[in-house]
């Protein structure tokens, strides 16, 4: 196997500095990206579940949700 030379080193080392960083920019990115999804997937999460309780409370007694399964949503 050759090996490279000092300044072939540097010019080798230089460019995986290079690789490396661009990768990082794209995982920062990507990151970023997750978590505006996450927060609006929570958001819709959490109006969606409020409109769920407000539906759940406008129904008469013997017609709303059994108690396991608001349990069940609560303990989520």
């Amino acid at each position: 196997m050759p090996t490279l030379n000092h300044d072939d080193q540097r010019l080798f080392d230089k460019h995986e500095k290079a690789i490396q960083r661009r990768k990082l920019d794209l995982m920062t990115v990507k990151i970023a990206e997750a978590e505006a999804k996450f927060y609006h997937c929570l958001k819709r999460f959490d109006h969606e579940l409020a409109t769920m309780w407000n539906n759940h409370r406008d129904l008469v007694k013997n017609q709303g949700m059994t108690t396991t399964l608001t349990n069940l949503i609560e303990n989520r």
